[in-house]
């Protein structure tokens, strides 16, 4: 565990490093220190037309979160549906089912998907915040189940989790 001047500096160097690496402004002073995460199992099921996403979301800072989305990404570098969330309270968590739309001009048959959570600031700058895998490939253009990709499964038998 990193604690003190050291831990808070490594927490300001990765959230200016994720924002610099997607392409966006560098935050507001006070959202340096914000420490907020995907709560998983997640999951994202497509069945008769509707499309539901269960996650959940949690805050270890000290302050309220901005405003809150989710973006899904697939492995090929397309933001395929953007969702809003709740934002949270200081030190708090939530757990919520949310409907998704997807962007129908941009969606690939086959697709490994990615969740991007991200906070906006009070002058809207968009920070990244943490990103969770799916299962997958799963075809967005059918019905579909899929979990968050589990770290330590070992699908192949070889003895190491199938992320690494």
């Amino acid at each position: 565990m990193i604690g003190g001047r050291f831990g808070a500096a490594v927490v300001a160097i990765a959230t200016i490093w994720a924002v610099l690496a997607h392409g966006q402004d560098e935050p507001d002073e006070s959202f340096l220190d914000t420490q907020v995460y995907l709560e998983c199992p997640c999951r994202l099921v497509q069945a008769e037309g509707r499309t539901t996403v269960t996650l959940g979301v949690r805050n270890f800072s000290r302050r309220r979160t901005g405003s809150l989305r989710m973006g899904f990404g697939t492995d090929d570098g397309w933001l395929v549906a953007d969702v809003p969330l709740q934002a949270v309270a200081a030190g708090r968590q939530f757990r919520g089912s949310y409907e998704v739309t997807w962007n129908e001009d941009l969606l690939p048959t086959r697709s490994t998907l990615f969740m991007d959570l991200f906070e906006y600031t009070d002058s809207g700058t968009r920070i990244f915040r943490d990103r969770v895998p799916m299962e997958g490939p799963v075809n967005l253009r059918q019905d579909f189940d899929i979990q968050d990709l589990d770290y330590l499964a070992d699908t192949d038998g070889d003895g190491v989790g199938d992320l690494n």
